[in-house]
């Protein structure tokens, strides 16, 4: 149960990351920016990471996996929410900010696999549960790629 929690907010984060970069030319016109704009909505996700992963492991180490998991939980649905309200052509810097959101969430939903199994599961089962953990989150990033493909070859 534990892992099938865990793997929902992270399936609901993975697909926040790419979900502009598929339909890039739809949202170019809506908003009325470039192809280069657009692709810096998934590229935020990587530039997080960089400076909040050492202060939010440090955080998963003080406060437990409760908070984490509430933190980024919340982060993330209040990012989808800034999102959808900010459905206007000139709302991109609103939408920017809600995918921030998502982004920062994300560096907490990706520290959390090995310590939810080394927490919940037995030593005989920590490997499997950690590798459940981290290749849930993967297998939503390759679903989300493999469904690009199709607009980045036609376009």
């Amino acid at each position: 149960m534990i892992v099938f929690l865990f793997s929902s907010y992270s399936l609901c984060n993975s697909f926040q990351w790419i979900q502009y970069g598929i339909i890039n030319n739809i949202f170019m016109h809506f908003y009325g920016v470039d192809a280069f704009t657009i692709d810096w909505m998934s590229m935020i996700y990587m530039l997080t990471y960089i400076p909040f992963i050492f202060p939010v492991t440090w955080l998963l180490d003080k406060k437990g996996l409760r908070v984490i998991a509430l933190v980024a939980t919340a982060l993330n649905c209040a990012g989808t929410w800034v999102k959808v309200l900010s459905v206007k052509p000139n709302l991109f810097a609103v939408t920017f900010f809600g995918q921030f959101c998502c982004s920062f969430a994300q560096v907490f939903i990706l520290g959390m696999p090995s310590r939810i199994a080394s927490v919940w599961f037995g030593s005989e089962e920590v490997s499997t549960a950690c590798s459940i953990g981290v290749f849930g989150n993967q297998q939503r990033h390759v679903d989300n790629c493999v469904q690009m493909q199709p607009y980045r070859t036609s376009a």
